[in-house]
């Protein structure tokens, strides 16, 4: 899809939003968000939130569904 159909529709959620007074599922600053590439750093994720995670693999969590 180019770019510019997906800021159309998020300009029109947008402003319906703004008519609606109800939040937006798709907002310009989203996809700006998502067209950002970036490479991060995954043993910080790792040592300092993994260990905190409830369910840490989909094994650990398979139980919940």
């Amino acid at each position: 899809m180019p770019e510019w159909m997906i800021y159309t529709a998020a300009n029109i959620f947008e402003a319906a939003s703004a008519l609606f007074s109800m939040k937006s599922p798709l907002t310009k600053d989203f996809i700006d968000i998502g067209r950002v590439s970036y490479y991060g750093d995954t043993t910080r994720m790792k040592m300092d939130l993994l260990p905190m995670l409830k369910y840490a693999t989909m094994k650990d969590g398979v139980e919940i569904f």
